[in-house]
């Protein structure tokens, strides 16, 4: 079958019609036509990419459905507006110059950005933006299809940071040199204002700050008894914390250190069932559960280096003090001299002990006791 239009002009002669003229159509090719536009419209409407067009203004006269879902903003709301609406402040004038430069002159531009939805929330997008033009050869609009990157990103960053953080923990050796090495790797991968490490004080279970950087660094030696707090919140459950308005936070004790940091998040630093601490992180501006994410997975990696640091420099110190009692085994074994003896006393118990003075005293009579050896008092 074959569609068609048939438009009749009647005949007419000494006022009797006396014929039809007929012009039939085939609409074959229109209803083709209808059709294709059809399913590109139901293309673009269902697409699972975000589309936009705008006119040569950067005017923006027509998005789909799904930028809604990703942007939050509706079509009423948004024509007419520019996508700079979008903008999050993190991508750079001159990417944006780079852009308008290749679409402008007829080129296509492919990049990333990240954007900022309705609610505040940042996510990624790769976006492929490229102009409309008409017979003539003129630019009349732009049509930028876009796709929602952020979990793809997320990993990514999430995947770059553990190599990172984990190729420069391998470098340190000691605890003493792992915790600013973390606070900076925080500070780098977070763009975090403020870093800090809390440990658990194995003696009493406050939990204390051990190092803190940027925003942070006045909380140096601040100690929190056990089980108070947001350190006793996340020692005791093993989860991450995160809150996006710590002024009004009645778990964050210690308002005074903020220096407007607005949010902050922390993850325990747990080891083989035991938590020895925790790791946090604040900023001005919010954070995100991502963040958190990466976070969690940071603080179990230091965790484990700091554990094994934390073993090795046990095993060097009993190594240690293991020689330390054979050199004085020998010197007792071999030396006549009872001051060789004690002086070599006194050099171990300064080594070992990482004191800065040491004496000797025996008891003379039930009453007195006598110096007999000893080194960095004053006499």
């Amino acid at each position: 079958e074959t569609p068609v239009t048939i438009t009749g002009v009647p005949r007419w002669r000494d006022n009797k019609v006396i014929g039809t003229i007929a012009v039939i159509t085939d609409l074959t090719e229109r209803k083709n036509a209808e059709e294709q536009l059809r399913k590109l419209s139901t293309a673009v409407e269902q697409s699972p990419a975000s589309i936009v067009i705008t006119n040569t203004r950067g005017e923006i006269e027509y998005v789909n459905p799904k930028f809604k879902d990703v942007t939050g903003y509706s079509a009423a709301e948004i024509i007419g507006q520019n996508p700079r609406l979008l903008k999050s402040g993190h991508t750079s004038d001159d990417e944006y110059k780079t852009m308008w430069q290749t679409i402008s002159v007829g080129g296509e531009w492919r990049g990333k950005f990240l954007n900022k939805k309705k609610n505040g929330d940042l996510y990624w997008e790769s976006a492929s933006i490229s102009p409309i033009v008409n017979d003539a050869g003129e630019i009349t609009h732009y049509l930028a299809v876009k796709e929602d990157i952020t979990e793809r990103e997320h990993r990514e960053q999430e995947l770059e940071a553990i190599a990172a953080i984990s190729l420069a923990l391998r470098a340190a050796p000691t605890r003493k040199e792992m915790l600013p090495i973390i606070l900076e790797q925080l500070h780098r991968l977070f763009h975090s204002d403020g870093e800090a490490i809390s440990m658990v004080d194995p003696l009493g279970n406050d939990v204390v700050v051990e190092l803190g950087h940027g925003a942070f660094a006045s909380a140096n030696g601040i100690r929190v008894p056990a089980r108070q707090g947001v350190s006793g919140l996340v020692i005791q459950s093993g989860q991450p914390y995160l809150s996006n308005d710590v002024q009004h936070d009645p778990n964050f004790l210690r308002k005074d250190i903020l220096q407007g940091i607005h949010a902050f998040a922390c993850a325990p630093l747990s080891s083989h069932e035991a938590t020895l601490g925790v790791l946090w992180i604040g900023r001005v501006t919010d954070i995100i559960p991502t963040d958190v994410r990466v976070l969690v997975a940071i603080a179990d990696i230091a965790a484990t280096a700091i554990q094994r640091a934390a073993l090795h420099e046990q095993t060097t110190k009993q190594l240690e003090r293991m020689t330390a009692l054979r050199t004085i085994d020998a010197a007792i074994s071999n030396s006549f001299d009872m001051r060789v003896t004690l002086n070599l006393f006194i050099e171990q118990a300064l080594s070992q002990l990482n004191v800065h003075a040491a004496s000797i005293l025996i008891h003379k009579d039930r009453l007195i006791l006598e110096y007999v050896a000893g080194s960095g008092f004053r006499s």
